[in-house]
């Protein structure tokens, strides 16, 4: 069974907008379906609204970005729970990795990495996922 995860709306803002980075690479390897990705309408209206309040990033753009995210992945509508989070912000995204099922919440939120594991899904950074999915 291939890998699945959810990008956080940090790493994949970061995927977008830095083509040399790491984030960008596990975004392209998303596309390239080397591992299932899933999100929510939630994760993606926030991916939207962040972009938006960038200079220089044009609508179209954001638009195309959505689209393409969209097309990339499973969509999940987040679970509802009363997971330990010290960011109630933070719910959705990890209710997204819980109703998706998924293996890895990649993220470079310290918050959410302290909590390491809700219910099945493994929270890790960007550069530990990269190792276990082979991106270099």
């Amino acid at each position: 069974m291939a890998v699945s995860a959810v990008l956080d709306t940090n790493v994949l803002v970061s995927g977008l907008l830095f083509p040399n980075g790491l984030p960008s690479r596990l975004l392209d390897s998303a596309i390239e379906r080397q591992f299932e990705m899933v999100l929510s309408d939630y994760i993606l209206e926030e991916v939207d609204e962040v972009l938006s309040r960038i200079p220089g990033v044009p609508i179209a753009t954001r638009h195309t970005a959505v689209k393409v995210l969209m097309e990339s992945c499973r969509m999940v509508i987040p679970a509802e729970g009363t997971w330990t989070v010290r960011d109630p912000e933070d719910l959705p995204i990890v209710g997204t990795a819980v109703a998706g099922q998924v293996d890895y919440l990649v993220t470079g939120d310290k918050d959410l990495l302290s909590i390491r594991k809700v219910d099945t899904v493994l929270i890790v950074t960007p550069r530990s996922f990269a190792s276990i999915v082979a991106v270099e």
